[in-house]
């Protein structure tokens, strides 16, 4: 083996699989093309002869060989499943019974708990089946009845694949649960749903010591504790993140610290410091103490379900001990490859797991940066008990953040588009916090198991440490630009961007590391290309849409509903804004006053830079339109009503027509929801040669008072009126706008079983392709004034 190779072994053939199994995502779709056994054991082969031939690169070739298999496993572990597994069944499963054993526990302290369901078999209609697979299972309405590990039992219901990515930039959670080996899903809402079987399933160790000492952990911590800790205190220790405050998760984010949430290697490292300190008290050997400490990490690990970060850094502390048991000095590199060599093996499709990514890249930065950082940066001094406090306390925190930042920058730009600008300012003032919590709250459960007389005033303790943070996490939410909403980036942006990064490690390339994150940072200057883009949301049953001119103007047409525990204005509209890299609403248009349409106004008003609020000149009985206003004018937006004539000057070479309403039409009369559709306003956006039409929920009404328009409503993109309503869309107006593309704004399974079968017969007798964002998702066109394209963002 080569010099390069031989003291890092673990940390290349590491690489070699992390490569394998992260091209398996690009790939998936040629795969099938190429998959074969002949093709596979050819080039398997192939490889092996290549290594005997060409002696000189051997290691190259055989970790090239390990690349592969690696990419090999990975495909048969995520899509290669027995014919009786429900991950063969790529569609929905209307009232089923279902059979199996409880896998996982999540339990809420709002009753709404969920679970991981073992499947054993199937029935549907008279049918049944030994099936294979995990369901996640969702409860609520009149079921509250708790379930536990290992528990049989018969559900029956409506078996559902979870959504998958809706809009660009948004949650894929399809893929999230898809690498957990959950497919489908299941809601039970009333008791009658469940039967518990006699039997039980799972591991025994599970069912009788894991299991229990959780449950009793959890309940231990409601007693105790309240908000925000006990949710604080769940999550950092026990993985439990369900009980989380939304707004303080939010706030998290914004301050580029959200990872503390998680457990880490932070919180594994205090359980280690324990564990080694207790054991070494009671003067027992190294040899001792290192075996106590690694069998103590290992009854965690399983504790807290063998999360990604927990595993790597029990693996890392047991691969250093084993080498020093052995005499052998470990390098930090090579236990942390060989640290992810196991959990590869063990689990191929971890390296899609963003806790595995953010974990192995926060540390391995910390490896790669911190020693030229120590270099680089001078202590405070060692003379005086001040000055090694200061290097103890503030000092090597700081570095170690900054460190990290730098390995997790990367992630957080792609899944996110965002740059933690004032990450580093959080993680000092913020984690030193978490630290000190979080060894408290190992102090606070200790006691509660031991049902200790001091557990009260522990938990009042660690009470007022999180309360204390949460006040923290609060003021500094408050900062301006503490992170930078950038977009998302170009896919070459990001290479060049992870390069500079790897040369800033190297004392001797930090130069060329800079230029490249200037070139970087200058490409956000650089002017893009001169098109039109329109993206039709998946805000569900109501509407939302983004248009972005040539000139980098934005105009936001409505915003979707605001419900309680979901508001697209939050869920959807901002985080595709912040996708696009949006910080200004230079329009924010709502079409007419109704919640599935303007509910999400609040948030984007609240979040965003928003030069004018633009509603029809038309006012509801409950008063909608003042309330907006109001808000509105507390934000210093000025308002704009606007109706049949006038015009919105976007950009340049954009024309932007209010067809609708007038007179009329804007007069309050009984208020009723017909009459408010028919306010909608109807706009006509012109760009060159393309052209869109937005009609709100303009009904049948609306659209025959457009009949004086003629050929100006001759379009080629339309957003259908009403989410596709037999009340619009009538013959005559189809026929006036002979659109090319018709875009239906509609919630799946709505109650009001929208869109009607008449209305899509219309749009294609009359030659449109219809788009529905319940089936396919956000639309996207682009225009350059000539073509016009229809763009799949997923790809």
């Amino acid at each position: 083996m080569s010099y390069k190779y031989r003291h890092y072994p673990a940390l290349y053939v590491f690489l070699a699989m992390i490569s394998g199994s992260a091209l398996w995502w690009p790939l998936r779709l040629v795969w099938p093309v190429m998959a074969g056994n002949h093709l596979i054991a050819g080039t398997i082969t192939g490889i092996i002869l290549l290594a005997i031939l060409f002696r000189k690169y051997f290691v190259g070739w055989i970790l090239f060989l390990i690349a592969v298999l690696s990419f090999l496993r990975t495909d048969l572990s995520l899509t290669h499943f027995q014919g009786n597994h429900l991950a063969n069944m790529a569609y929905d499963l209307p009232e089923v019974r279902l059979s199996g054993w409880i896998r996982e526990v999540h339990y809420r302290r709002d009753g709404r708990h969920r679970y991981t369901l073992e499947v054993g078999s199937l029935q549907k209609d008279s049918l049944s089946q030994k099936i294979g697979g995990r369901i996640l299972i969702s409860t609520g309405g009149e079921f509250s009845r708790p379930l536990y590990y290992g528990q049989n039992v018969e559900i029956q219901g409506d078996l559902q694949r979870p959504d998958g990515q809706r809009n660009p930039g948004g949650f894929n959670y399809r893929h999230y649960l898809q690498v957990k080996g959950v497919t489908h899903q299941l809601r039970l809402a009333k008791p009658d749903q469940l039967a518990v079987l006699a039997g039980t399933g799972g591991y025994w160790y599970e069912r009788a010591v894991i299991a229990p000492l959780r449950l009793h952990l959890l309940k231990r911590i409601d007693l105790y504790l309240a908000e925000p800790a006990a949710g604080l205190v769940k999550a950092l220790l026990l993985g439990e993140r369900q009980d989380l405050d939304s707004e303080l998760v939010s706030r998290f984010q914004y301050l580029g610290v959200v990872h503390v949430l998680a457990i880490s290697g932070l919180h594994v490292g205090f359980i280690l410091l324990i564990l080694v300190s207790t054991l070494t008290l009671l003067r027992l050997s190294y040899r001792q103490v290192a075996t106590g400490a690694v069998l103590g990490l290992f009854f965690y690990l399983i504790l807290v379900d063998f999360k990604a970060p927990v595993m790597r850094a029990s693996l890392m502390a047991a691969l250093y001990f084993g080498g020093t048991l052995l005499e052998r000095k470990p390098r930090s590199l090579n236990v942390i490859g060989a640290a992810g060599v196991i959990i590869l093996l063990l689990q191929p499709s971890a390296v899609y797991d963003v806790g595995f990514q953010f974990s192995f890249a926060s540390v391995a930065a910390i490896l790669l940066f911190y020693s030229g950082f120590n270099r680089d940066f001078p202590a405070f001094g060692e003379q005086s008990p001040v000055e090694r406090q200061l290097n103890l306390w503030i000092r090597q925190p700081m570095l170690v953040s900054l460190a990290a930042l730098i390995g997790t920058t990367p992630l957080t730009w792609y899944y996110y588009g965002s740059i933690q600008a004032g990450a580093l300012l959080s993680n000092v003032l913020i984690i030193p916090l978490v630290a000190l919590g979080v060894e408290i709250s190992i102090f606070f459960l200790v006691s509660a198991l031991l049902m200790a007389p001091w557990t009260a005033g522990l938990a009042s303790l660690t009470w007022f440490i999180f309360r204390f943070l949460d006040g923290l996490v609060l003021f500094l939410s408050k900062i301006p630009y503490m992170t930078l909403m950038t977009g998302h980036p170009a896919p070459l942006t990001m290479i060049i961007f992870i390069t500079a990064l790897i040369f800033l490690a190297e004392p001797g390339r930090r130069r060329i590391g800079l230029f490249l994150l200037l070139l970087v940072g200058l490409s956000g200057f650089m002017p893009g290309e001169e098109k039109l883009r329109v993206t039709f949301a998946d805000v569900g049953q109501g509407d939302g849409a983004i248009i972005e001119s040539p000139g980098q103007r934005v105009m936001v047409i409505d915003g979707g509903e605001n419900r309680p525990g979901h508001d697209n204005g939050k869920m959807v509209m901002a985080p595709l804004l912040w996708y696009n890299g949006i910080h200004r609403i230079h329009y924010l248009v709502g079409s007419h006053l109704h919640n599935d349409h303007i509910g999400g106004f609040d948030y984007l008003m609240e979040h965003f830079r928003v030069d004018t609020l633009v509603l029809p000149d038309y006012e509801t009985e409950q008063g909608w339109r003042e309330k907006l206003i109001a808000r509105a004018n507390l934000k210093n937006i000025p308002v704009r009503l606007i109706s049949r004539g006038d015009q919105l000057y976007l950009d340049k070479n954009l024309r932007i027509y209010a067809c609708h309403p007038f007179e009329r039409f804007e007069k309050f009369v009984n208020g009723s929801g017909e009459e408010v559709n028919n306010s909608s306003l109807v706009l006509k956006i012109q760009y060159g040669e393309n052209s869109f039409l937005f009609c709100g929920d303009a009904e049948m009404d609306a659209e025959s008072a457009q009949a004086g328009f003629g050929d100006f409503l001759d379009i080629d993109v339309l957003k259908v009126g009403h989410h596709g309503s037999k009340t619009s869309s009538t013959q005559h107006w189809l026929q006036q706008c002979s659109p090319s593309w018709a875009v239906i704004s509609v919630g799946e399974f709505n109650k009001f079983f929208h869109p009607s079968r008449q209305v899509i017969r219309r749009y294609r007798e009359q030659g449109a392709n219809v788009l529905r964002t319940d089936y396919y998702g956000a639309q996207v066109f682009e225009s350059d004034g000539h073509e016009l394209r229809l763009i799949d963002w997923r790809r």
